[in-house]
């Protein structure tokens, strides 16, 4: 409707030149109708050229930048300017509104980092129904749309604010926003102020849950899928967790963005046949079956509960966990699951020994001394540690000590080439480049740290590895109190006995984590989507 009325409106257009038109989304599904309407236009008449992204909305900015360069891919549009997202922010007195402010937030709420909450945001589902399904287009993005060379890549992905300062300097340009306001408002502030000058610069069956209330949002899963396909285990389940809004996790550079789009090398992953859907049945509380309801998404006591199917008599399943305890919690209330649980590795909770030791929630200052796996979600963490489960717990310190860029990428230099050798090489590279460059990125080694519980998990036992354990009651804090929620102390009266990490041989541990990647053995089945490509046009050479 919009774009019907400013068609058929008088624009004045300059005889002999198209109309020069801006899209400003938030790349809802009716969106997308609406840019590939404006992409079929007579091209001498009506000139698309650029589109800028609005994240405060229906979709998260890492999945929405990615689909929109697909569909201009698609169309054979790649020409066709993109903006999402900024790092700047706005004076905590108002008086100024530095540049690219990245529109994450709404203006009331936009401060000096990305990381915060939207009180209209959370009128949006985060989940089925919501963002989970415009994300991924209810399942049909990745069925669909090709893949093209443009992605975002950190630091180098155009602002909302530099597409749309440089279109409207270059001449007359008929803006269409059909998304929230917040990049036009942002935007038309900043001019403002600029005007003033006052701006500022043994073989183990494997099940996998995917929690979207960590470092990155639940259409992420389609990720998962492609790192399963890349190494031949589509026969791993996967499970989607319960929804909680995250307001602690920057949604820019550092966040989400970045999480979602595996800092730029998603895309790099070959094409799984898997991938979330939409699809429902009735049986699971939809109002009707749809087409393909064998395709829906399991959710978390789903696998959990075919997984113990699977189970031998007397077996026992191991847990690890590398985020919020969301899903876990949900798992432990069931009754008598402690029976068929042998361990839970709990990477992640910090123990302050001082009161400068620690923790690292740098997004929220006034709590000092928690992790952000354990902040996320305290209720849920609080409900574990007062399980009967056993806790094998892999703290914040530990993770510090042992955990090395510069060493891990040293022995992944040094081992034989695999697929999953290079992939991990270049992130890891990736993260270390992004931590020395920029403000934004000095918490990546929170990511490295996370390696060492699957590596533990594996080699705990070995005498090489030297991993020494003590056992101490903890208790975890979850009062609603911003400033001490996801605090872990030590309790001898109320606390649970867990074992805890205290010590692993550094060198060993790169070493270990360097060999496993480059044993051929277990190796990649496709190694990019590159050699994917290549495979499906020449298909007679998949042998």
């Amino acid at each position: 409707m919009i774009i019907s009325e400013i068609f058929g409106a008088s624009l004045n257009i300059v005889e002999g030149k198209p109309q020069r038109i801006l899209l400003d989304t938030d790349v809802d599904t009716d969106d997308l109708f609406a840019l590939l309407y404006l992409l079929k236009l007579n091209r001498l008449e009506f000139q698309l050229e650029g589109v800028t992204l609005s994240a405060n909305a229906w979709t998260n900015a890492g999945h929405a930048v990615n689909q929109v360069y697909d569909i201009l891919y698609m169309m054979g549009r790649d020409d066709i300017a993109v903006g999402v997202g900024g790092e700047g922010g706005i004076l905590p007195n108002g008086t100024a509104i530095l540049p690219n402010v990245g529109g994450y937030l709404p203006i009331i709420e936009q401060g000096m980092t990305t990381a915060g909450d939207c009180r209209y945001r959370q009128a949006i589902p985060v989940g089925f129904g919501g963002r989970l399904d415009i994300d991924t287009n209810y399942g049909i993005r990745k069925a669909f749309l090709p893949r093209g060379k443009r992605k975002y890549t950190p630091l180098r992905q155009p602002t909302a604010q530099q597409v749309l300062i440089d279109k409207i300097s270059a001449g007359p340009i008929t803006l269409i926003a059909i998304g929230t306001h917040t990049n036009e408002k942002n935007t038309h502030s900043l001019c403002s102020f600029c005007n003033k000058e006052d701006i500022f610069i043994p073989q183990t069956k494997i099940a996998i849950i995917v929690s979207p209330t960590g470092w990155a949002n639940a259409a992420t899963i389609d990720v998962i899928y492609d790192l399963l396909h890349m190494m031949g285990r589509d026969d791993i389940k996967v499970g989607i967790g319960d929804f909680l809004y995250v307001k602690a996790i920057p949604h820019g550079n550092g966040g989400f963005l970045d999480s979602d789009t595996l800092f730029g090398f998603a895309r790099d992953l070959p094409h799984s046949p898997r991938r979330y859907t939409a699809e429902n049945t009735v049986k699971f509380g939809a109002l009707r079956d749809t087409d393909h309801p064998e395709l829906r998404q399991p959710r978390v006591m789903e696998i959990w509960e075919s997984l113990l199917q699977t189970l031998k008599p007397g077996s026992k399943i191991t847990v690890l966990t590398n985020g919020p305890l969301t899903n876990l919690a949900k798992v432990v209330s069931v009754k008598n699951i402690s029976s068929r649980i042998q361990e839970v590795y709990v990477v992640g909770g910090h123990i302050s020994r001082s009161a400068n030791d620690k923790g690292n929630v740098f997004s929220v200052p006034s709590n000092k001394y928690a992790e952000f796996n354990m902040f996320l979600d305290p209720l849920a963490a609080k409900a574990v540690f007062q399980s009967e489960v056993n806790i094998t717990f892999i703290p914040l310190s530990i993770q510090q000590k042992a955990s090395s860029f510069s060493s891990t990428l040293r022995w992944l230099s040094q081992i034989e080439k695999t697929p999953e050798t290079v992939f991990s090489k270049r992130i890891l590279s990736r993260l270390r480049r992004l931590k020395k460059i920029h403000h934004r990125y000095q918490h990546m080694d929170t990511f490295l740290g996370e390696i060492l519980g699957a590596v533990v998990l594996a080699n705990g036992h070995s005498s090489l590895l030297d991993a020494k354990f003590e056992l101490k009651s903890v208790k975890l804090l979850a009062e609603g109190i911003e400033s001490t929620d996801g605090k872990m102390v030590v309790d001898e009266k109320y606390g649970k006995l867990v074992r805890i990490l205290r010590h692993v041989d550094a060198k060993t541990y790169h070493e270990i984590y360097a060999k496993r990647l480059g044993d051929p053995n277990q190796s990649a089945k496709v190694g990019s989507f590159k050699e994917q490509k290549r495979k499906w046009s020449h298909p007679r050479d998949r042998s």
